[in-house]
Formats: C-alpha cells, structure tokens, sequence
C-alpha cells in the first residue's frame, strides 16, 4: 500500500434499451469463484451500475435481467413484421430486431414465434414459456445478419485495475418496432381517434340463445392488423369466423370473466369495402337484453388499435351499434390512450 498499489477494484458499466433510452431499475449480477459472490445491484435513472470494494486479481462476469411486463411495447404491428420478414416481404433491419422476434429462443424466426407472442397479445398467458422479458447483450458484440449466438456475459479476466465502459443493450423481446417504455420517462405510441369501424344490428337477445353477430366494415381500408378488449355482459363467446379478412379461433380468446380479446395480422395490407361483413361471432346468451347492451369495445386486457397504410399508421377501432331504425350509435376509441389525468371519449 505504501506504492500506491491498492487490493481492491471497481467495475463501472450502464444499461441502454437498443433506441438509446437509459435503462432504471435494470437487475445487474456480478460473480466469481468466491463464497460470497453473487452479488447483485440495480441501475439507477442514468442506467448505470458499479461495483466497489472488489478482490483484485480475481476473474469477474457481469450479467443482467429484467422480467417484469412482458407486454411493454407488445402489440399486434410486432406480428404483422415477424409475419412480412417470415414471408420475405420486408426483412427485418438488424440483429437487435431479430432478437426481438426469436419469441421462443429457439434462435430463429418461425411461426412459431407469432404463436406464442399472439398468446402474450390476447391475454391468454402472461409471460413467455421459454424466454425473458428484456434480454441484455454485450454492447460490444457487433449484430450481423444472423445474431446467434450472442452474449449476454461481460467476462472480466485477473482485474487488476478500476473497469470502467461495460456497455449493455436491452432488447424487450416481442417488440420489433422499438415500442416499449426503457423507463419511466419514455413515452409510448399514441392512439389516433380516426381509424376503423365495426358495426353491429342491435337486437333482442334471449337467455338460453345461441347468438350470430356480424360485424360489418367502415373505413377498413388497407389494414395490416388491429386489436381489440371487448366487455361481455351474459355472453360467452363459442366461436369467430372471418369473411372479408382470414380470421378464426387462434385470432380471439377470453383470458378471463365476461371479456374477450382479438388480434389479427396480415403480411399484407386488406381492404373491406364499407357495409361488408368482416367477420361472424358466435356467443352463447346467459341472461336477455338488448345486444348493444351486453358487448362493449374496451382496450380492457388488449388496447384498440389498428394498423393502416403503407406507414402501418396506429389508429383507432371503434364500434357501431345500428338500431335499423333511428340511425346508429357510435363509440369511438379514447383519446390519447394510454392516459394520465384525463381522457375524453367522443360518442354519438
């Protein structure tokens, strides 16, 4: 010590998602042959993370995990490019993306990866069976057309000296387009009120019925994909069927009580012309009512939002009850969604 030498170290890094933002709270492990290691720590607002008072001369790896909310930044635009870079149409722009949409770590992009991340969609599982939520790459591994094998270890050999430029990406698996909130002051995409429409008959339903509903189309023009909670009260759903678009049972689900969720993609733009049916669901009646009574659009587990134009503009989804007398009721998406302190709900 009297040389100035010292018998312990430091290792100083920081954690950004791949858009740059900084990462808070991000779960940073240190280990090594020693008894009492692991030893773990959390990044602060800056993202960045330090370990004082290390042995020196000891071999040291870095990792780190986040787990919580799986379905930051997920949405069904996130299918629709899995399914165009599946299909060859449009490929994914690099080894980040393709990260993000290897959804069951198998170190490819397949169908079924649009199985799984569907499921985290419509609300039927709340977590990925075989993989993370965020995975954290070495910032220094360079992403070429294919990025398997990467690293999420940052290895540190007989440090002998303070380590200071670790560099972690956080990639939010499911999340292709670079949707998902890095921290609490990253801001998510906002859902325009314009956008498509449904509509529906408005009739009397009696308890014990088996109930055909069709939705019809307005404005549904070149949509990639849209998705959607609605509010079930004395209806059980039983079955979905497309017409103007390809749509069946995988495409709907009821992750709980008296709702139901949707989500359809396309690789390629679909246009419906106004009036024409889109698709039929089938609900079994538990109680009697009015139909425009017992199905509410809500973004309740999966938020209403469609995906239209060749920009794969996010816009609203909202439903229309016709009375085939009086003319028709409608209630659009609320705007801005999500929201903090107030919203507003245009309705006529």
């Amino acid at each position: 010590g009297g040389c100035g030498a010292t018998s312990q170290v430091s290792i100083t890094g920081e954690v950004k998602a791949v858009t740059g933002d900084k990462m808070a709270n991000v779960e940073v492990s240190l280990s090594a042959s020693l008894p009492e290691y692991p030893i773990a720590t959390m990044t602060d607002k800056e993202g960045k993370y330090t370990f004082t008072t290390l042995p020196i001369g000891v071999d040291y790896n870095v990792s780190a995990t986040k787990k919580d909310d799986y379905m930051n930044g997920v949405n069904t635009l996130d299918l629709v490019k899995i399914q165009r870079h599946i299909l060859g149409l449009k490929k994914l722009e690099d080894g980040y993306q393709m990260i993000a949409a290897d959804v069951d770590n198998d170190q490819a992009i397949r169908v079924s990866d649009l199985v799984e991340l569907r499921k985290l969609i419509l609300g039927v599982t709340e977590k990925l069976a075989n993989n993370a939520s965020w995975r954290f790459i070495d910032g220094a591994q360079k992403m070429g057309d294919n990025p398997w094998p990467f690293s999420e270890v940052i290895g540190h050999a007989e440090v002998k000296a303070n380590v200071t430029g670790d560099k972690y990406m956080g990639v939010k698996i499911g999340d292709v387009d670079g949707g998902a909130q890095a921290n609490a002051t990253s801001t998510s995409t906002q859902v325009r009120s314009k956008g498509i429409s449904f509509s529906m008959e408005d009739r009397n339903i009696k308890s014990g019925e088996t109930v055909t509903v069709e939705m019809k189309a307005s404005d549904f023009t070149q949509v990639y994909g849209f998705q959607m909670s609605a509010k079930l009260n004395g209806l059980t759903l039983v079955n979905a069927e497309g017409r103007g678009i390809d749509l069946d049972q995988t495409n709907v689900a009821s992750p709980k009580a008296n709702t139901m969720t949707m989500s359809w993609s396309s690789a390629k733009a679909e246009t419906v012309a106004n009036d024409s049916k889109v698709m039929i669901l089938t609900f079994k009646a538990s109680q009697s009512g009015m139909l425009s009574e017992m199905i509410a659009l809500t973004s309740d587990v999966t938020r209403a939002e469609a995906y239209l134009g060749e920009a794969m503009e996010v816009r609203g989804v909202s439903l229309e009850v016709r009375n085939g007398k009086a003319g028709i009721f409608t209630l659009e998406q609320n705007t801005p969604n999500p929201w903090k302190g107030e919203t507003s709900i245009r309705y006529e």
